[in-house]
């Protein structure tokens, strides 16, 4: 099981190839003042790219058993597989200009990126995800249930390719923990971050770029490494 989210998107043409490749994300800056950061005009644009993209509906086998966080990552891949999902990065904005954005963009997933308390996950009318780092005082907090739908791993900056010690997720796959990794990803060593214990999904921005725009290239090796151990398990 692997979800891809391709993020940093600012053009719908390049939303389009990522989809066309095999994307079940992509992902937006809807924070001010960002290198990546998009106007709502252009974000309604890949939007309408977004949901207007379908695929034929897969079948993942519902297990005897599974946590919450399988059953979350098994349900969303199988979602954002038929009609690929539309994610929003916020950092630090106020409630109200998030679920602002939520509403007239037409948000399938809020990415809280910033300090935001986690009881704002359940203020938004929509999935979430809640990005944590390891090592830090709530890294804690990437397992509330009740909280986020699924939390992201990232380095400690955020888009800038910062990568996480992939050992420090240890314990949080012990606990039963699924979660996106996000950090330093690219075509090379995404199947590797892929085989990390806990890991349901993946997260790129600047590992498939040529800036400024997302590169067809990298794009298409990236989706095809992440997606190679997916295919490889269901060929066993």
């Amino acid at each position: 099981m692997v979800i891809v989210k391709i993020c940093g998107v600012r053009r719908p043409q390049d939303a389009k190839i990522a989809l066309e490749n095999g994307a079940n994300l992509i992902g937006i800056i809807l924070v001010p003042d960002r290198k990546r950061t998009v106007d709502i005009q252009t974000a309604k644009a890949i939007a309408k790219v977004v949901h207007e993209f379908n695929r034929a509906p897969i079948n993942i086998p519902e297990p005897e058993e599974e946590t919450l966080w399988e059953q979350r990552a098994r349900l969303l891949e199988i979602a954002s597989h038929s009609n690929p999902m539309l994610v929003g990065v916020v950092q630090n904005q106020s409630l109200d200009d998030v679920l602002s954005l939520q509403r007239e963009i037409g948000l399938d997933i809020v990415q809280f990126h910033g300090d935001e308390p986690l009881s704002w996950c359940r203020e938004v009318p929509a999935r979430t995800f809640k990005r944590f780092t390891p090592n830090t005082e709530n890294f804690c907090d990437a397992l509330e249930p009740d909280a986020h739908f699924l939390p992201l791993i990232d380095g400690e900056v955020g888009g800038n390719g910062e990568p996480v010690d992939w050992a420090s997720l240890q314990q949080l796959a012990q606990e039963g923990g699924k979660f996106l990794l996000a950090g330093g990803l690219n075509s090379e060593n995404v199947e590797s971050a892929c085989r990390v214990s806990g890991v349901v999904g993946v997260d790129v921005s600047g590992g498939v770029e040529s800036y400024p725009y997302k590169d067809e290239k990298k794009i298409r090796s990236f989706i095809k490494a992440a997606k190679s151990l997916h295919q490889k398990e269901y060929q066993e």
